[in-house]
């Protein structure tokens, strides 16, 4: 997209902004007041001003539409921290690229060792553990050549152990796709879901087929594609319902994952009864496991899995006091995060920091944003999330800042 075209499109935005605002009988002070942003704000846009997925989802809101009536169809920003955006970026991927994406043609490496799938679990079971346990880097130097021995054992072998080098490769594949949206590299990491896909459905590992496609609407949700995602996830969890007595984890998991990222899709496109609905059949699944279990492709699963998104939920629906009184019921009922993944809770805890500062609680929110960067320092470092919270933080100071916040913004690069 030009620059031409780039401006044209936020200049429809705004104009589609301006005639619902006015159908709606308000104007432009009203507006910002019932979104909750400043009229300076909701003047820009409506000038064609680009703004925040934040900020259209709020008017959006405000104007009872879905937010796909006004948001801009440009993908989301790559890597806001500029980690990799300088010369060397291609290099620090080169290795991991030609992992998942070699030349057309070309044949999987030999390996020196001799043909063992048991070898290829254990290095895909040490790229599991070090996307849930947020070793990044770890997980950046092994996963090339774990890829790699996964695509040769898949060409070599035959039959059923064909097939179990396959379920391993897209096991590694997927979770490299996981790392990648962390990092912001959708591209690369939109192939790897594709070929774990593919290789999942090949050697019949049905439900992690499905885990995969959950994957995806990550990147999609970063792109603002919220019925779509709602679509694909409602038509998988429809075909993966279990139709017999005691599935097993794996099988609720497949069924009630793509329920929580409709739900999610929903809730950001404000729809909320939707977003209940599919949560409340989520709900129903996770209710028939024994806790929350780590299930197939090493995603967690189960009652409080599917209870966090509550609280995310209400605060996308503008209801931040809610999803605080909701996280404290969800607290009474838990008896620990048991398998739980550490990003999910993660994940959970940084929407409980936003709902604090929202709600004028502004040291507690700071408090947990510091305790998420001390624990997860490298996922912290990659979450739009905790930039945008951190933003409001400082905006909040009329003075000075506590020396807390100043903490979070060095870490984060953010400018006093």
């Amino acid at each position: 997209m030009n620059v031409r075209e780039h401006k044209r499109l936020y200049r429809d935005i705004g104009i589609r902004v301006a005639e619902v605002r006015k159908r709606r009988g308000l104007n432009q002070e009203e507006l910002s007041e019932k979104a909750g942003v400043s009229a300076r704000l909701v003047s820009d846009v409506e000038r064609g001003e680009p703004s925040r997925m934040e900020t259209y989802h709020a008017i959006a809101r405000a104007l009872d539409v879905e937010t796909l009536y006004f948001v801009p169809s440009t993908p989301s920003a790559p890597d806001p921290m500029g980690l990799y955006s300088d010369e060397s970026r291609e290099m620090v991927l080169m290795d991991l690229r030609k992992a998942i994406a070699p030349p057309l043609g070309a044949n999987s490496a030999r390996i020196d060792e001799p043909l063992d799938l048991s070898r290829v679990q254990k290095g895909v079971d040490a790229m599991g553990a070090a996307l849930l346990e947020d070793r990044y880097d770890f997980l950046h130097q092994i996963a090339p050549e774990i890829i790699r021995t996964a695509t040769y054992h898949s060409d070599a072998l035959f039959g059923e152990q064909r097939y179990t080098a396959l379920r391993l490769r897209a096991d590694a594949l997927q979770l490299a796709a996981r790392y990648l949206i962390q990092i912001r590299e959708h591209d690369l990491a939109t192939i790897a879901i594709r070929d774990a896909y593919r290789d999942a459905a090949a050697s019949g590992a049905s439900s992690l087929a499905a885990i995969i496609t959950t994957v995806e609407t990550v990147i999609m949700l970063r792109q603002a594609r919220f019925r779509e995602i709602e679509d694909v996830c409602v038509s998988v969890a429809d075909r993966l319902e279990p139709r017999h007595q005691s599935p097993s984890p794996d099988e609720l998991s497949a069924w009630g994952r793509p329920l929580l990222r409709a739900a999610a899709a929903a809730a950001r496109n404000n729809r909320p009864k939707e977003a209940d609905e599919y949560l409340a059949v989520a709900c129903r699944a996770a209710e028939q496991m024994q806790g929350d279990q780590m299930a197939v492709g090493y995603f967690s699963f189960g009652a409080l899995t599917a209870g966090i998104l509550g609280p995310e939920a209400s605060l996308m629906a503008g209801q931040p006091q809610r999803a605080l009184d909701q996280t404290e019921e969800l607290y009474g009922k838990s008896q620990g995060i048991g398998a739980i993944s550490l990003p999910a809770w993660h994940k959970h805890k940084l929407y409980v920091a936003d709902a604090l500062c929202m709600t004028g609680q502004y040291e507690k929110s700071t408090e947990l944003l510091q305790q998420l960067k001390l624990s997860a320092p490298q996922w912290f470092r990659n979450e739009r999330l905790a930039r945008d919270i951190v933003r409001k933080l400082l905006k909040s100071r009329k003075r000075t800042y506590l020396d807390t916040q100043r903490d979070l913004a060095d870490f984060l690069a953010l400018e006093l």
